[in-house]
């Protein structure tokens, strides 16, 4: 039982190291924030898909700021793209804009209004440091005020709870996925571990109870032969004979 609750113990130690480490290695999520037909935008993700770390260190993630290049109508994910570029301006990034393309954002360390062959020391620099995922976390924040803003909404007007469900598309960018094989990973060990220790255990305890059944026959056989000698002592041993005792006959 201690050795269970020793092996329980170190392997439940270890899984968030595991977890820890394999999150600082995940690949980082370069954004593009784009518009449909925008040339130095196909040029950009040509330039990504070009560096030897592409699904290596890090993948692309393509957002649409505006449908198009031509009329500038918003896109499915402008609300995301302004709120980034605003981030990013009020941090010092002064090239952080929404209203050209392609706006690229990797990590917290680079985000830009423009068209760059440059960004491979900032993806390594952002992979070694771990992806913080900026764009990622503003995704969420602006999820949970559009869910806010439809409750009030449906209960004052209907209209306007229409209106607030503006940026729920970011869902898919907000949900972030449970590395499921470094859990699976986690029961294996602990698992293994658990047979391991019950298998050693229940080979002990047979171990312990032959040696426990050997001495105890050992013994039962030691008093027995001891009570052997013993009969043998009493029943070899013959009365001495008692010698005649003559008398005197007086005449």
């Amino acid at each position: 039982m201690k050795k269970l609750l020793v092996v329980l113990f170190a392997l439940l130690l270890m899984i968030p190291v595991v977890s820890y480490s394999a999150k600082e290695k995940s690949k980082v999520k370069v954004y593009i924030f784009e518009a449909g037909g925008c040339p130095y935008c196909e040029a950009q993700v040509e330039y990504l898909e070009g560096l030897d770390s592409y699904n290596k260190k890090f993948t692309i993630e393509r957002r649409e700021l505006y449908v198009d290049h031509v009329d500038w109508a918003q896109g499915r994910d402008y609300e995301l793209g302004k709120a980034v570029a605003e981030k990013f301006q009020n941090d010092g990034f002064e090239d952080a804009s929404y209203q050209g393309t392609p706006f690229v954002v990797i990590s917290d360390v680079y985000a830009a209004a423009t068209y760059s062959q440059s960004l491979e020391s900032y993806i390594n620099e952002a992979y070694k440091a771990g992806d913080k995922d900026v764009v990622n976390q503003i995704a969420k924040k602006l999820k949970v005020e559009s869910v806010n803003r439809t409750d009030i909404g449906a209960g004052e007007n209907s209209e306007a709870g229409d209106t607030a469900t503006i940026g729920t598309n970011f869902a898919a960018t907000a949900v972030e996925k449970p590395n499921v094989w470094i859990v699976i990973g986690g029961l294996a060990l602990l698992i293994g571990a658990m047979v391991f220790v019950i298998k050693t255990g229940n080979k002990d305890s047979e171990e312990v109870e032959e040696v426990k059944t050997v001495k105890e026959t050992k013994k039962v056989e030691t008093k027995s032969e001891k009570k052997k000698t013993t009969e043998k002592k009493v029943t070899t041993k013959k009365p001495t004979a008692k010698k005649p005792v003559k008398k005197n006959n007086k005449k």
